[in-house]
């Protein structure tokens, strides 16, 4: 995909239209929150800095 160039443009030509057959509306913002913050915790130890 060679036209998509930014962040915006993957959303605009991949997400969007994805979100869309899947029926959500894209134009609510209690619907579709495209970027929030996450906390994965994966179960591994911290690594000591030295590491």
């Amino acid at each position: 995909m060679k036209h998509i160039k930014s962040e915006d443009g993957t959303i605009n030509a991949l997400i969007n239209p994805f979100l869309d057959l899947l029926g959500y509306d894209i134009t609510d913002p209690k619907e579709v929150e495209y970027q929030y913050d996450v906390n994965i915790e994966l179960g591994v130890p911290k690594l000591n800095k030295k590491r």
